[in-house]
């Protein structure tokens, strides 16, 4: 299958990476990045999925981080196996979103996230 992405995506070392869906209040981890979109994990409340219009983006360490407000479009919400966890009977899902919109401060601050947190491309991510 043909890669379809425009941007390179980035993957995220484990860590204290958060993504918080405004419209649907779910919250996850951040998997891998790009310029054009993010893949995140998370654990359905209520069987609510995340259907983002409105993401942000936060670290509590090891450096404070926040990119809020992002505009984006889920692109696939699909259902996971949790690898490499304790098994807890939580279902995980793996969400992917496209930003749009993004103004020039998000741009640039998206831009030094990458450089700092994101580790090379790899042919591996999804």
């Amino acid at each position: 299958m043909a890669e379809r992405r425009q941007h390179p995506r980035y993957h995220i070392p484990e860590g204290d990476f958060e993504v918080f869906s405004r419209d649907t209040n779910v919250t996850g981890k951040l998997d891998n990045i790009s310029q054009g979109g993010l893949g995140f994990h998370y654990s359905p409340v209520d069987d609510c999925r995340a259907e983002s219009e409105t993401i942000d983006v936060m670290a509590k360490s090891p450096d404070p981080f926040f990119l809020p407000s992002v505009a984006c479009k889920t692109r696939y919400d699909i259902s996971v196996l949790a690898e490499a966890q304790t098994f807890t009977g939580a279902a995980v899902r793996m969400t992917g979103v496209q930003f749009f919109q993004l103004d020039e401060a998000q741009a640039l601050k998206l831009e030094q996230f990458i450089k700092k947190y994101g580790e090379e491309p790899s042919a591996e991510i999804d």
